[in-house]
């Protein structure tokens, strides 16, 4: 057993070689949650405390080999929203995860629960944790009516603390920690906001180990208090005005004389705009309507939208109207519907260009879709303006989903017969997701019979990988690269025919 430890550590140092020094204490490199594969299995828990923290696997067939590494957080990591522990040596336990197929001999598997206890979401919009519970995980597999909590009953109180920065890399959006007390476990979370936010004034994320100063709104929590960060540094980072009372969120009330506007906190871009006479109708989604809604727009990464397989999503969002029972009126009879309202709602909505250069989106592509719980889809709204200089698309409507997207369509030229013809571009979209880890897609659309050979080279102009090179027909085409025997860099892509060529720049993170 000893020998076995010896050859598998091993092979796991020289995978960390271009990682943290302290990879065992804050996680083990981005897993980008979209290269995951969801696993359920069971098996006798093996722990290895040579190291200043204990390292996990897992015995499947109890054989006395290991055949997992566990992937449990950084040694400080609890859940906050159950009492699941991690193992001891010896114990049988089911995990459920995400399996990473590394190019070691045994795999990783990323812990969500174990023993059928909550341990952690890949997927986990936690810069919209506003109401002092950090249960958002669970939604991503377990049906929790969506990631609006409601509105809390009292303001931030605003503190500043000095601090060293632990960062969590284990998924593709970190997380970061305050330690203000040199113990080396974290006192605070840190909500920077997404990752695609950045402040104006070009203040950046820190890094792990920087002794920082912030100032920002305090939520207080059962585990780790929440920072909303209003200032790093002494350089402004988010505006404190957009977290009041009522939490990225207000009231709209039944007689109301003048419009209401409801802001995603993060981004003022985001807006969603009721117009007095909104409860004309008497009724709400066939239930009376209360004489006050409070009302919420959030962003969610796009892997946390519900239903979203097929869908090339890039932006996603939800909305939510509470009653003062704090029942989401989205949510009548346990399942989601739509409302109808007396009075149109007029919708803004921003994305950024990090948004779009992460997901390789073509803007001339973008379509908007909320779901429709009736017909158990999304469906592709009308009427809307699109305005590519400010990043934007407008829209009104009468009704409201709980959830919207913003989705790339394929682009195909359609006839008067409703029969798609040949598509007219020579596209090579960019890779999604970028950076990537270890798999990433890459699209391209052709116009002509051609051959066509797809290549990635790295910084050298060495040939890496031939992943296509033969005779295709004009369409759509998609291609899986598995960056998992590389090492972190920069890398291209070159796709060429017998009449265009087209390179893209892929960027690969372990």
């Amino acid at each position: 057993m000893k020998r076995i430890f010896t050859s598998l550590l091993a092979a796991f140092l020289i995978l960390s070689m271009n990682l943290s020094a302290q990879i065992h204490q804050h996680g083990e490199g981005h897993f980008n949650p979209d290269s995951l594969f969801e696993i359920s299995i069971s098996g006798a828990a093996v722990v290895d405390t040579n190291y200043s923290h204990p390292i996990y696997y897992l015995d499947e067939n109890n054989d006395g080999t290991v055949d997992y590494k566990l992937n449990f957080g950084p040694f400080w990591y609890q859940p906050d929203s159950s009492n699941a522990v991690r193992p001891i040596n010896g114990e049988v336990i089911t995990i459920f995860g995400g399996e990473h197929q590394s190019s070691m001999d045994i795999s990783v598997i990323v812990v969500y629960e174990i023993n059928g206890e909550f341990w952690r979401s890949p997927f986990e919009p936690f810069w919209n944790n506003f109401t002092g519970r950090h249960d958002f995980g669970r939604d991503r597999r377990h049906d929790y009516k969506g990631f609006a909590r409601g509105w809390r009953n009292d303001s931030l109180s605003t503190v500043t603390l000095t601090g060293a920065v632990l960062v969590d890399t284990t998924f593709y959006m970190n997380h970061y920690y305050l330690d203000i007390n040199e113990d080396g476990l974290p006192d605070y979370f840190l909500n920077f906001g997404p990752f695609w936010y950045e402040p104006a004034s070009g203040a950046l994320r820190p890094l792990e180990g920087d002794v920082i100063t912030v100032t920002g709104g305090l939520i207080d929590r059962d585990t780790n208090d929440v920072i909303i960060v209003y200032e790093l540094n002494g350089l402004i980072w988010s505006d404190p005005s957009r977290f009041g009372r009522n939490l990225s969120g207000g009231w709209i009330h039944k007689n109301m004389r003048s419009s209401f506007q409801c802001v995603n906190p993060f981004d003022a871009g985001d807006n969603l705009i009721l117009q007095p006479g909104w409860n004309s109708m008497g009724h709400m989604g066939g239930m009376m309507m209360e004489d006050s809604i409070y009302c919420q727009l959030l962003e969610l990464y796009p892997g946390n939208m519900p239903n979203s397989g097929g869908e090339k999503v890039f932006s996603g969002y939800e909305i939510a109207m509470f009653n003062s029972e704090r029942s989401n009126k989205f949510w009548l009879n346990d399942g989601r519907q739509r409302i109808s309202f007396g009075s149109k709602l007029k919708y803004r909505l921003h994305y950024t260009d990090a948004q779009l250069k992460a997901y390789g989106v073509e803007e001339n592509n973008i379509t908007v879709k909320s779901w429709d719980e009736q017909s158990n889809q999304w469906v592709a709204l009308n009427n809307v303006a699109y305005d590519y200089s400010t990043n934007t698309v407008e829209f009104e409507d009468s009704q409201a989903s709980s959830y919207l997207i913003l989705s790339v369509e394929k682009i195909t030229e359609v006839d008067n017969n409703g029969e798609n013809n040949l598509i007219k571009n020579f596209v090579l979209q960019q890779n999604y997701p970028n950076p990537f880890n270890p798999k990433s897609n890459i699209n391209y659309q052709i116009s002509n019979t051609s051959n066509v050979k797809l290549t990635v080279y790295d910084v050298l102009g060495k040939e890496i990988s031939v992943l296509t090179n033969k005779i295709q027909s004009p369409g759509n085409y998609q291609v899986v690269f598995d960056g998992s025997k590389l090492s972190s860099g920069t890398y291209f892509c070159r796709l060429q025919t017998n009449q265009h060529v087209r390179t893209i720049k892929m960027t690969l993170i372990k």
